[in-house]
């Protein structure tokens, strides 16, 4: 694997008065996005941009050992593959190429200082590496990239990549999550029954937002209650 040097790289740094994460260019030192932490309900992080524009969100479980994240508007489940290990896997729109999401995974290995979280392609290829620091109190970690990708990609990496992460953490301190994992369904998921649940979602948004329309009065309704 590359040095970190080589790489384009997003740092994560913990803020304990502001209970947020900063993402920031390793090399410009810009801002990406930030992630808001102060949530105890769902969404439990709310991921925004510079501008306080929404980009995304992750959402966790007392029990289940899956978690949910949301990347402008596409929700994502991120699944356990195995029961006792720390692997996880998610559709992707950003390297679909336009077609179905493709399943990409995020394995980990860890050592005394780091802990590495490693997304792989459909091809069990590395694409990009969170390297969290076990140790520090700020500078959580830093997310590398193994090719030059696109912002949108970026966004899809660092979300899923920061989720992953945060959903670890919570399966090494609650308890109940030993249980969860007992019962929980594991394994790859269905690219195509995704697509419908997704379709379904944005049919159902179609749906309320007509409504929400249909309530306003028209010209010829304002005329006759005047």
């Amino acid at each position: 694997m590359s040095t970190p040097s080589d790489l384009n790289a997003y740092t994560v740094d913990w803020s304990w008065k502001k209970l947020s994460f900063d993402v920031q260019d390793s090399k410009d030192d810009r801002q990406i996005m930030l992630g808001d932490c102060k949530n105890f309900t769902k969404p439990h992080i709310k991921f925004t941009g510079p501008n306080s524009e929404p980009i995304g969100s992750a959402s966790f479980h007392v029990v289940s050992i899956h978690a949910d994240c949301e990347v402008r508007g596409r929700a994502k489940k991120i699944q356990a593959m195995k029961r006792w290990t720390s692997e996880y896997t998610y559709l992707s729109d950003a390297f679909a190429d336009g077609g179905l999401p493709v399943a990409m995974y995020w394995t980990s290995s860890s050592g005394f200082k780091h802990w590495d979280f490693i997304l792989l392609n459909a091809n069990k290829e590395p694409v990009a590496r969170f390297r969290s620091n076990v140790w520090a109190l700020k500078k959580l970690g830093l997310i590398e990239f193994m090719a030059d990708y696109s912002d949108r990609t970026k966004e899809e990496i660092t979300i899923t990549g920061i989720t992953v992460y945060y959903n670890m953490i919570s399966r090494v301190n609650n308890p109940f999550q030993l249980g969860g994992a007992l019962f929980s369904k594991t394994g790859p998921l269905d690219a195509n029954a995704a697509d419908v649940q997704m379709q379904n979602v944005s049919a159902q948004k179609l749906d309320a937002n007509a409504n929400v329309k249909t309530d306003q009065p028209t010209p010829s309704d304002a005329a006759v209650i005047r």
